[in-house]
């Protein structure tokens, strides 16, 4: 029946794009389509935790889930296509089916595709470094501005791909104004189209223009494809001018020892909070107990004035631990200097230690002191999506950026969400150990 079903649900969409005015990516985040699917997975999911039930019916019900999952790929909803191959892999293997059986195969092949890397700026000797494989034709299409499929001959039968099918919104009065959608490295069947003119990379058919997101063209600064970017009073444009070389490699005009490259570990964002892809911290408890009320700013000036060091180690994900992406921070020079960097899913000896302050601040305590963990965002925007990225940034966010997501809830099953979007919580693209 699930095949018969997406059939229909193709059919609809292709009937919703044709009677709209303008059939733009963008109009991804209008269609119902994943909603139905959701849905179907939801009865799905409920179906299979009766007891009782047959083998053979918890099988189907987890191909049923693979196909909705692949699906729901098309909508560049990596995350929730990962947790429907997750729901799918732990049906397998309550069948006990041995490791090497063809369902359980596929559906590894699947949750593999969803572990997208997000795109950011790498040194060009960085072996995380992206190289683009129809190189020629882009170099070639300067004059006409032919459009070409942004595959990777760095990374074969991958290619840069949306990392979600919404766009975001940053606007800051009097600072900046943009829209952007973050952009990664996923299979090649998502893989977007561009253009290049020797000056600026465009999408098709969006028109949007690849920049840096922060303008700090250092390492670890995110990128994005988006609007044109409105700075009032600043040099505009200066992070969205690129080369390409004929190795394919992307580099920044006024940065050429940095390019186009993936972060060495997966980037912690929101996912939904009922996630197998979401954070579980082992030491939850204690970092509840460090809230100090007689400390509800960021105050500390050294390691040594904590006295007790609470390590983000996670029990979802053994032997790994919340960690630093990289040694410094960035200075975004237009949000008046403050400093901030992305954070990933590393090895445990490097993790993050933290302390929970009076104000739900989690304050960094064992390196790049008096930062915090923070969620950008303009002061238009009521709670957080799924799929955000959260980092650290100096204590300057904290008041001169109200919208700036910086308070947190360490929840009872060990999670950690941004206070007021409870239903979510931080987390990465690859999936944790199923706990109960």
């Amino acid at each position: 029946g699930t095949p018969s079903f997406i059939l229909f649900l193709r059919s609809f969409e292709k009937k919703f794009h044709s009677q709209g005015t303008n059939a733009v990516h963008s109009s991804l985040q209008k269609s119902p389509v994943p909603i139905f699917i959701s849905f179907l997975k939801d009865y799905l999911c409920g179906f299979n935790s009766l007891e009782h039930l047959g083998d053979y019916v918890r099988t189907d019900i987890g191909r049923a889930l693979i196909l909705l999952g692949a699906e729901v790929q098309k909508f560049s909803k990596w995350s929730e296509s990962l947790d429907y191959f997750t729901e799918a892999s732990d049906i397998f293997c309550s069948t006990h089916y041995g490791s090497c059986h063809p369902d359980i195969d596929q559906v590894m092949k699947h949750i593999d595709s969803c572990v997208i890397q997000n795109i950011i700026l790498v040194h060009q000797d960085s072996p995380h470094k992206l190289r683009l494989k129809h190189v020629d034709d882009i170099l070639n299409g300067v004059q006409s501005k032919n459009s070409v499929s942004l595959e990777l001959s760095s990374h074969p039968g991958y290619a840069i791909v949306r990392m979600n099918d919404k766009l975001k919104t940053l606007d800051m009065p009097g600072l900046m104004s943009y829209k952007f959608a973050a952009i990664g490295v996923g299979l090649k069947d998502s893989a977007m189209c561009g253009t290049f003119d020797g000056t600026f990379i465009k999408n098709v058919p969006d028109n949007w223009l690849l920049y840096a997101t922060y303008g700090a063209l250092g390492e670890g600064d995110p990128v994005a494809f988006g609007s044109d970017f409105c700075s009032e009073g600043k040099e505009k444009s200066i992070e969205q001018e690129f080369r390409i070389d004929s190795y394919g490699s992307v580099y920044p005009k006024r940065a050429p020892h940095l390019c186009l490259g993936i972060a060495p570990y997966p980037v912690l964002n929101l996912v939904a909070r009922n996630s197998p892809n979401r954070a579980v911290l082992k030491n939850s408890s204690e970092l509840l107990q460090s809230k100090q009320k007689q400390e509800p700013e960021i105050k500390i000036t050294s390691s040594n004035c904590v006295d007790t060091l609470i390590h983000l180690e996670l029990l979802s994900h053994p032997d790994m631990a919340i960690v630093h992406m990289f040694k410094k921070l960035l200075n975004i020079s237009f949000l008046g200097n403050i400093e901030c960097g992305l954070l990933g899913l590393g090895p445990v000896k490097n993790a993050l230690t933290v302390k929970l302050t009076g104000k739900n601040h989690i304050v960094v305590t064992n390196k790049h002191i008096e930062t915090g963990f923070c969620i950008p965002n303009d002061t238009d925007t009521i709670g957080s999506d799924e799929g955000d990225l959260v980092g650290v940034c100096s204590a300057a966010c904290y008041s001169n950026f109200p919208g700036f997501v910086c308070e947190f809830s360490i929840n009872c099953d060990g999670t950690i969400s941004p206070l007021g979007s409870e239903h979510l919580a931080l987390g990465f693209l690859v999936p944790g150990v199923k706990r109960n």
